[in-house]
């Protein structure tokens, strides 16, 4: 009959492999599980630093944040022989799914036999057995921009004497990941700004700084309950944070130094510091070397074709320590699954946008093609022009443009040259001359109006040789019709304005200056007569602004930013909501990425 153990005892007993299997334990006995020595050769190479561990299976035991990051599917094995004949394994599988995260399933075991059984009174009492393991559940997922997070749900099963303990608990983590943090990037600087060159050093700088990892994690989180005979006690939380740099020292050449710092403080012990540094070249090789609280450790790795061999030694003061991992990743890398995905997806979104674009084009353009054949060319131009807003290289419609404008030009310098036959037939010659002028401004070579200008100017001049006798008689009456065309014009009184002046010409034909006031006049008396004099600037504020916002709506459909396209065709509508033409392309781009959603393409 075996002899029974006293409880207290038995927790005691628990401590002695903790005890002789690692460093630590001699100054922190106690503090942690000997389970948890770590897993990964490469991170216990590194000083056992695993807060910023990412990209791997070994994540999941560090800070399964990291696990968010697992580009392909992986089978990890790992063995440490330990002090008097203990074994530390570990196994698990790493499965990432796409958008999703990572999901790892883990064993980890802590086997040591014959160790001595002693009695109440201390002697020798044969021998037993201790077995501590470990299986776990992990899940991270990248969650947005460079932040990730992770969950571990575990169950710890305790062995002692024939004695069994199982329990849950659960681990946590969280991680953020800048690549490339100090790159510079203007590529969404506005067209036409100007870009500011960085120096040569900062630029050295950020070539340099290929990667910024921060971590933390918390071991049970959920502490497991052991309980064995009537004692029962839960394992505390164990917290771990640090951060890591990785460099590219050498240019040209393939090459990464990384740099590790972590502080871990379990609930009953004070914090202690771990550091590592490791040289890879060719994306191959990799030599390590670390500092664990109080000792070094050191290590190499070799990575061929998905296949990892990494080992690790520490020189604790129980002697020296070895361990060795090997991990294969296989099946399909998620990043190239997901570039090629982005690039359909970038393509389907273009095929989306030119739909949308040529929908609005084409409808601009239909519409000002209709006005163009009624002679509002005008408004064709205007029609036009928000086809040169979507597509500034439309080439159809450059030319209708330049054809517009050529319309525009004909049709003005018909009406001028009709306007001064009419006054040169009603011998207001110096009003033909201003018509002409008109014409010689938008036509300098036109024949017609240069000869019509001469004969009116020599028909000026004939008749102001006349009214020179004339106007010695009517100079005083000429000179009270001007001052008083000058007081009612400044009254804003049009009508008298045009009769004083129309007045000075009819004694004075001569009175070039009072041909221009009389002009002014008579556009003021129409404006007044139609509604619409006011004072307006050339672009008002408000319009300004929808011009703005318009000109940007169009920047973001065209370069594939529908969602932000629709907020600020509502930005405009909000501030016009009569806007007909805002509305349509609000209602087209709506539609357009409704329809591309339904497809399953994201914006």
């Amino acid at each position: 009959m075996r002899p029974q153990l006293p409880s207290r005892l038995i927790f005691s007993f628990l401590l002695v492999p903790a005890m002789a299997i690692t460093a630590w334990a001699t100054q922190d006995a106690g503090t942690e599980p000997a389970l948890y020595l770590g897993t990964g050769a490469k991170s216990v190479a590194l000083g056992r630093t695993g807060a910023t561990e990412s990209g791997n299976l070994a994540a999941a035991d560090w800070n399964p944040a990291g696990l968010g990051y697992v580009p392909r599917m992986e089978i990890g094995l790992q063995h440490a022989p330990l002090y008097d004949g203990a074994i530390h394994d570990n196994l698990g599988f790493a499965y990432p799914i796409l958008d999703w995260g990572t999901v790892a399933a883990t064993w980890t075991r802590l086997e040591l036999g014959n160790i001595e059984r002693r009695d109440e009174d201390n002697l020798p009492n044969g021998t037993f057995g201790f077995l501590e393991q470990q299986v776990a559940l992990s899940y991270g997922r990248e969650l947005w921009g460079p932040f990730s997070a992770g969950l571990t749900v575990k169950v710890h099963d305790l062995h002692l004497d024939g004695l069994q303990s199982t329990s849950p608990g659960a681990d946590a983590g969280v991680l953020m990941r800048l690549p490339k943090p100090f790159k510079p990037d203007d590529s969404d600087a506005p067209k036409g700004t100007a870009k500011i060159k960085p120096s040569e050093a900062a630029l050295g700088a950020a070539d340099m700084i290929q990667e910024i990892r921060v971590g933390g994690a918390v071991r049970n989180a959920v502490g497991p309950l052991l309980k064995l005979k009537d004692e029962a006690e839960r394992l505390h939380p164990g917290y771990r944070v640090g951060a890591a740099l990785d460099l590219n020292i050498i240019p040209d050449f393939p090459n990464t130094l990384t740099l590790r710092v972590d502080g871990d403080k379990p609930e009953r012990s004070e914090w202690r510091i771990h550091a590592g540094t490791e040289f890879s070249f060719y994306k191959h090789f990799a030599v390590r070397a670390g500092w664990d609280n109080e000792y070094l450790s050191a290590g190499a790795g070799l990575e061929y074709s998905g296949i990892t061999l990494d080992y690790a030694l520490s020189f604790p003061v129980v002697g020296l320590r070895h361990l060795l991992s090997l991990s294969v990743a296989f099946g399909n890398d998620l990043r190239d699954i997901q570039a090629r995905r982005q690039a359909e997806e970038a393509r389907q979104r273009q095929l989306v946008v030119e739909k949308l674009k040529n929908s609005i084009i084409s409808d601009y353009d239909q519409q000002a093609k209709e006005l163009a054949i009624k002679g509002n060319y005008r408004e064709a131009l205007k029609l036009w022009g928000k086809v040169l807003d979507w597509d500034p290289t439309n080439r159809e419609t450059l030319e209708n443009v330049k054809a517009a404008n050529a319309e525009i030009k004909r049709q003005e310098i018909a009406a001028a040259m009709a306007s001064a036959n009419k006054y040169f037939q009603e011998e207001r010659y110096v009003e033909a001359m201003v018509d002409c002028r008109r014409v010689l401004d938008i036509d300098p070579a036109y024949a017609a109006a240069t000869d019509l200008y001469a004969r009116a100017e020599k028909k000026a001049t004939t008749l102001g040789e006349m009214a020179f006798a004339k106007e010695v008689k009517s100079l005083a009456r000429i000179r009270e019709n001007y001052f008083s065309g000058l007081k009612a014009y400044t009254s804003r009184n049009w009508p008298e304005a045009i009769r004083n002046w129309e007045q000075v010409i009819a004694d004075s034909p001569m009175q070039k200056q009072v041909y221009q006031y009389l002009i002014q006049a008579r556009e003021q008396n129409e404006k007044t007569k139609t509604g619409t004099q006011q004072a307006k600037p050339e672009v008002s504020a408000t319009e300004q602004k929808r011009q703005e916002l318009y000109k940007q709506a169009v920047n973001l459909s065209t370069s594939g930013k529908l969602k932000d396209a629709t907020m600020t065709w509502e930005k405009i509508l909000k501030e016009n909501p009569k806007d007909e033409d805002a509305k349509k392309n609000l209602d087209a781009t709506r539609q357009n990425l409704i329809n591309s959603e339904k497809r399953g393409i994201r914006w």
